[in-house]
This record gives structure tokens, C-alpha cells and sequence, in this order.
């Protein structure tokens, strides 16, 4: 795998890390997996507030996209905003937010 690869999935974890203690959170676990096909990132907050499901499922809105994956990745992270979750969604295939047990989990998918 190209080193600009690993960048943007480092990228993406810090944009979301980022956000969240942004929003106040000082507790999240973050799993990477690197396989063949694609790159999961598993977040897992503790204790959510009760708007960060929506929070999370309105500012990752954006579809992968071409623009941003040759060109924009390398601007993320200049200035953090809410939106910058936009950036992250141009970036993966695929997300799921799950409530479990007092917790919310947060997938995130890019395949390769």
C-alpha cells in the first residue's frame, strides 16, 4: 500500500478524534484494521450525549468522491470545524452509527 494511503487513514482518525473531544468527549477508543480490501475504524464512545448520533450521522453526509481523495485529503485538518467530518465521508465507502448499551459506536469503512 502507497504511503499517501496510510496518510489518509491516519487522517480520517484524527478528524474524527478531533471532533469528538471537540464536542467534549475525553474517553474514545479507536480500532484500526488494515486488511487486502479495506481499512475499518471503529469508534466507540462511552457515555453519549443524546444528540451525537444525529450529530454524527448529519456531518458525515458526503459521499466518496474522486475530487477530494486525488487532491483535498492533504487540506484536512487545517481548520477543524464540524464540517471536516464532511471531508471524512468523501473519503470512505461506508458508515454505520449503532447504539449499543449506553455506548455508540461509529464504523467507518474505505476500501481500497
Amino acid at each position: 500500500m502507497a504511503l499517501h494511503e496510510m496518510i489518509k487513514n491516519v487522517k480520517i482518525i484524527d478528524e474524527i478524534l478531533v471532533y469528538l473531544v471537540d464536542k467534549g468527549y475525553k474517553k474514545v477508543n479507536i480500532n484500526f484494521e488494515l486488511n487486502k480490501n479495506d481499512a475499518k475504524i471503529l469508534v466507540t464512545i462511552n457515555h453519549p450525549k443524546a444528540e451525537l448520533i444525529e450529530a454524527l450521522k448529519r456531518d458525515i453526509c458526503a459521499e466518496r468522491g474522486e475530487e477530494l481523495e486525488e487532491y483535498g485529503w492533504e487540506l484536512m485538518g487545517e481548520d477543524h470545524h464540524s464540517c471536516e467530518l464532511q471531508q471524512v465521508g468523501m473519503l470512505i465507502d461506508k458508515v454505520e452509527v449503532m447504539e449499543k448499551e449506553n455506548k455508540v459506536q461509529l464504523l467507518l469503512v474505505r476500501k481500497m
